[in-house]
């Protein structure tokens, strides 16, 4: 492993965010999670190495409006991020087989990238690589939003379908624009290894601005209407559980990735009864990105969890469908 500056390391990563608003910085760890906001470089190298070894670090790679941990509150998007983990078992850590076919994966990747763009980082982030695509600043605003996020999914996506690779390695979509990533130059509390820059380019890259805005993108012709009896159904249920209230708000704050915030709400929504078609529904009527763009199998395999934890689980045990009539 190369020596590894965590100052040095920070700095770089925050020049390739280049921010000129807020930046959240999360830490997950022994207190929970956590958020905070700091504004320019200074702030955010202070933050981080405060923190460096104490919880695992991870910063919204597109800028936020002040205090935002949401979509709604990115202002600007910057940066498209790609993610390979080492294929392991379930609750095991990776071995040096699983983490070297990780990096062969990202290699592969990172290089076909590089034969249609010049700058492309390549992170190691204490267990996985993680690639990044600088790009002009993309704007958004209320009229543009919804556009600008589906273009955005679709491009990166794009680029996994015409550069696929070799599938020794688990690639996450991580192009949810709220979207939290480890900072380089800080310890993986997991493995105990120090995330670092394999490659380094800040320099936005020509054209792919241009490529993402001149996607087009059908508006949905679906209205996620839900029936008058699920939605008096569903009020019971956000004002039994507050903390489901709030993720179905879109505030994700408790829990480090959307796939986990999703999972607790399709738990809780299995243990309150509802269908598999009316979860589906009530969760694209709350405009949860994740969910209404990933792949199939990523909805199918949240129900098939859910509802094995829901089996194992004693918290609804008992209490049946809200609501049901007849």
């Amino acid at each position: 492993m190369p020596d590894v500056y965590p100052e040095e390391e920070i700095r770089k990563f925050y020049k390739l965010l280049r921010h000129s608003l807020s930046t959240e910085i999360r830490t997950i760890g022994k207190n929970g999670v956590r958020s905070y906001h700091v504004l320019g470089e200074e702030e955010f190298v202070k933050k981080c190495l405060e923190l460096d070894g104490k919880e695992n670090i991870y910063a919204g790679i597109q800028e936020r409006e002040k205090l935002g941990t949401t979509v709604k509150s990115v202002s600007a998007v910057r940066v498209i991020p790609f993610d390979f983990d080492p294929i392991r078992e379930v609750g095991k850590a990776a071995d040096e087989k699983s983490r070297s076919d990780a990096l062969t994966a990202a290699f592969i990747f990172w290089s076909a990238l590089r034969s249609n763009f010049t700058n492309v980082s390549l992170i190691f982030s204490g267990d996985g690589y993680h690639i990044y695509l600088p790009m002009e600043p993309i704007l958004l605003t209320e009229n543009n939003r919804e556009q600008v996020v589906e273009a955005y999914r679709v491009t990166a996506d794009n680029f996994l379908s015409k550069f696929p690779p070799p599938l020794i390695a688990k690639s996450d979509h991580v192009w949810d624009l709220a979207r939290i990533m480890r900072v380089p130059g800080t310890i993986n509390l997991k493995t105990g290894l120090r995330s670092h820059f394999i490659h380094y380019s800040t320099v936005p890259n020509v054209g792919l601005r241009e490529q993402i805005l001149s996607v087009k993108v059908e508006k949905s012709k679906t209205n996620f209407v839900l029936p008058p009896q699920v939605i008096h159904n569903i009020e019971i249920a956000k004002w039994i559980d507050r903390d489901m209230a709030k993720v179905l708000r879109g505030d994700f704050g408790n829990f480090p990735s959307r796939s986990e915030a999703e999972m607790s709400i399709v738990c809780k929504l299995v243990g309150f009864g509802f269908s598999d078609e009316e979860i589906d529904t009530i969760i694209r009527a709350h405009g949860m990105e994740k969910w209404s763009t990933a792949n199939p199998k990523y909805r199918v395999h949240t129900f098939k969890k859910a509802k094995e934890w829901f089996v194992e689980s004693k918290v609804f045990k008992g209490k049946g469908r809200i609501g049901v009539q007849g």
